[in-house]
């Protein structure tokens, strides 16, 4: 880990008008850091300058995971005509409608070199078509209801060993749901997070136009499902954690009285989901509750028990976001303290 992000104390960054910061992530042996503002990704360095951004998003750019291994900047987006897409295209002045389809999305950070990179036309972006999403999210129940399980698309994202009890494991994409806090309904109690092998999302991962969007994705390998509760649009930021060899989840806390509505949850990678036979639902096992107020706008782990932790402010009207140091002492309340 660079030594620069082991050390760092507070680093803030104003970004304009383009929605709050989404996710975070690092660059373990440069010290550069990424920032997902929701229509556009800054690159700085561990200092706070700027070293290149991509522009030209229209649809929900949402957390982000570098992969130190594979060299690789991910992210989920999101194209969808609802209160959140149109949303953003009336931030963006835009008034045509958009085509609901949803992403794993591929960087290459070393072309992105300077600010303003677009993302359609400078080669710096691919896009991997999630079909189950779509699918979920378009889908009307026997009884009327719209989206399967609660589905409104996706946002947290990270990439850690199969959850397995093989400590030796091939690395898996993990790309979480947004979940509609509807307190009306109960199918939307659990977070559904799917298993994607990154090579074959690569592999058919192709240039994005997004007024056209394409097709060209692959199937997930597993969909799993976190008892959770309901929570407000799901899981935001999704980290792995190798240190403890855990996931944190974190969230918008849910409304429904019958639950907890903690703002983060923790479970282990070393287990074997459990297989509902009625419904075919692979159940990740039982999850520590923590009510950090942090970590839904990004949460980065720099794999010694600490973590860059991100807050959203607002800079005489422009989205801005600082990130600091905690560390995860799993103790109390909101189990975190800062460094």
């Amino acid at each position: 880990m660079h030594s620069d992000l082991l050390t760092l104390s507070e680093l803030c960054l104003t970004a304009g008008k383009t929605g709050h910061l989404q996710g975070i992530a690092a660059d373990p042996k440069t010290g550069d850091i990424f920032w997902s503002f929701t229509t556009l990704l800054i690159k700085t360095d561990s200092k706070g300058k700027i070293l290149g951004s991509v522009t030209g998003l229209i649809g929900h750019l949402g957390c982000i995971a570098f992969s130190a291994e594979r060299g690789e900047l991910w992210g989920s987006l999101e194209l969808k005509d609802d209160s959140i897409g149109r949303g953003i295209f009336k931030m963006l002045g835009r008034e045509e409608r958009v085509t609901n389809a949803f992403y794993a999305v591929v960087f290459d950070t070393e072309k992105i070199t300077k600010e303003n990179m677009d993302a359609e036309g400078d080669g710096v972006m691919l896009a991997c078509h999630l079909p189950e999403v779509t699918e979920d999210y378009l889908a009307r129940l026997p009884d009327g209801t719209l989206h399967r399980h609660g589905c409104s698309g996706i946002d947290g994202i990270t990439l850690a060993p199969k959850i397995c009890e093989d400590p030796s494991a091939p690395t898996r994409l993990y790309v979480a749901y947004g979940i509609y806090g509807d307190t009306e309904r109960s199918d939307n109690d659990d977070q559904v997070i799917l298993s994607i092998d990154p090579d074959k999302a690569l592999e058919n991962a192709r240039p994005l136009k997004q007024n056209a969007p394409h097709i060209h994705g692959t199937l997930c390998e597993e969909k799993l499902f976190l008892r959770t509760g309901n929570t407000e649009y799901g899981i935001q930021n999704l980290e792995y954690d190798c240190f403890t060899d855990q996931f944190f989840a974190a969230v918008y806390p849910g409304r429904k009285p019958e639950f907890s509505n903690p703002t983060m949850f923790v479970f282990p990678r070393k287990q074997s989901p459990e297989l509902i036979i009625d419904n075919q639902k692979r159940l990740i096992a039982p999850c520590k509750e923590f009510y950090f107020p942090l970590g839904s706008t990004g949460l980065y782990t720099l794999e010694n028990g600490e973590f860059l932790v991100s807050e959203c402010f607002d800079a005489n009207g422009a989205d801005a976001a600082k990130i600091n140091r905690r560390r995860f002492t799993g103790q109390g309340r909101e189990g975190f303290e800062r460094v």
